[in-house]
């Protein structure tokens, strides 16, 4: 049995529906408590601090999905995916250092040794995009 490859169109849809949601959540909320409330108008002013950089985050990732290819979204979800761990408390920036190497993947800047690591950490997930060539000299 093949697999399918990988298209990350599930990661995006994730990213963008979780933020969607909240934006819209937060946002209408805060709009029904300023209009029902009278005397604590405090909800609606933390739905709005909910719901404004949720807002802001579905804003920017609309522009990423834009802005890139079918390939290099399905690479750049593919390394964020492989770095992704089930450990419940993972260190400190952590996550911004797993979008800069996927936002390297996404423009072909990664060495293969340094795809073939990515790959090691789940094997069972192949990479999406097209085969690295092997004289590539690693990014700085």
């Amino acid at each position: 049995m093949t697999r399918k490859p990988y298209t990350g169109n599930g990661y995006w849809a994730v990213q963008i529906g979780v933020s969607a949601f909240f934006a819209i959540g937060g946002i209408g909320a805060a709009v029904f408590f300023y209009a029902t409330e009278t005397e604590d108008l405090g909800r609606g002013g933390v739905f709005i601090i909910i719901g404004v950089p949720f807002l802001a985050l579905l804003i920017w990732l609309l522009r990423e999905f834009g802005k890139y290819n079918k390939q290099q979204r399905a690479v750049y979800a593919w390394a964020i995916m492989q770095q992704w761990s089930p450990v419940p408390h993972r260190p400190s920036g952590q996550d911004v250092k797993a979008m800069a190497v996927a936002a390297r993947a996404r423009d072909g800047k990664l060495s293969v040794a340094e795809l073939r690591a990515l790959q090691s950490l789940k094997p069972d997930n192949p990479y999406p995009g097209p085969a690295p060539s092997s004289t590539r000299m690693p990014s700085a």
